[in-house]
């Protein structure tokens, strides 16, 4: 874990006032490593990092999760494939989907429909029919 850390630039001796969010967030997460728990509850901790600090502390979550189960929220699909061995899904607090990344891609594929309600003005038609001609069947 301390090799890892090193890359986020935290001198000895600086007080943690005085730190970026980011680097925050690291000692927080050393603290939770370096008392040997068995248990990780994260919530959004990597929300307001850049994608390097981000890759970083997703780095140490990989090398530390073994020995131990680690519970996170995210709303980042990207930060939950690159964690987790399990991901659930939940909406207005039920699970609604729960398995590994690959299962979840399989049954629910990849990507999003956009759907567009507008009024049936004649301008409106026109541009949207010209503009998404090639996207519509």
């Amino acid at each position: 874990f301390f090799e890892s850390v090193r890359a986020t630039r935290i001198q000895r001796k600086t007080l943690v006032k005085s730190l970026s969010y980011s680097q925050k967030r690291f000692v927080s997460l050393g603290c939770a490593i370096a008392g040997g728990t068995k248990i990780l509850l994260l919530d959004e901790p990597t929300l307001h990092m850049k994608g390097k600090e981000q890759r970083l502390f997703w780095n140490i979550l990989h090398k530390e999760k073994y020995g131990r189960a680690i519970v996170m929220t995210t709303f980042d699909i990207t930060e939950a494939e690159a964690v987790g061995d399990r991901i659930g899904m939940f909406s207005e607090g039920a699970l609604l989907t729960y398995g590994t990344p690959f299962f979840l891609r399989s049954k629910f594929g990849v990507g999003c429909d956009l759907v567009i309600i507008y009024k049936y003005l004649h301008y409106v038609d026109t541009y949207i029919k010209t503009s998404f001609s090639q996207y519509t069947n």
